[in-house]
């Protein structure tokens, strides 16, 4: 009988630190898939992030690889974004040099980099992969 009680107690233990550990899949909102192409004055986007912002929760990232959005990630690796309307910022670098420190110069307006200043939105649909084009408008900033 006491074995039973110590299995008992053990059990409701980890139920208790699992109801405990925080964002459980159930607690997430829900994820679609996204893909698409960022574009600068009618060019492909080389290089760079994409990331989406919902009203609350978390937002997603993903890679910009020769215009194309890949890797879109939410919690685990390419799982998608929020399915809901969202604002959209997108940051493009020149590539690093002989110094990794040394500033580098933006190759989209700086306005598409920050969420206050971004004009870029989205709605993203669940259940379908969204495909979604971003044509970067404006001349880049001067340093």
């Amino acid at each position: 009988m006491r074995g039973r009680s110590f299995v008992c107690g053990i059990v409701s233990v980890c139920l208790l630190i699992s109801g405990l550990t925080g964002c459980q899949k159930s607690d997430r909102a829900e994820l679609t898939k996204v893909r698409g192409e960022v574009k600068y004055q009618g060019k492909p986007v080389a290089q760079g992030i994409v990331v989406f912002y919902p009203e609350t929760g978390r937002s997603a990232q993903g890679k910009i690889v020769d215009g194309q959005i890949t890797e879109v990630t939410t919690f685990e690796p390419n799982d998608g974004a929020p399915a809901e309307s969202m604002k959209v910022t997108v940051v493009s670098l020149e590539p690093a040099g002989a110094d990794p420190i040394a500033p580098r110069t933006s190759l989209v307006p700086s306005k598409y980099s920050s969420v206050q200043t971004t004009d870029l939105t989205i709605d993203l649909l669940p259940g379908t992969e969204n495909d979604v084009l971003f044509e970067l408008e404006g001349s880049l900033d001067s340093h």
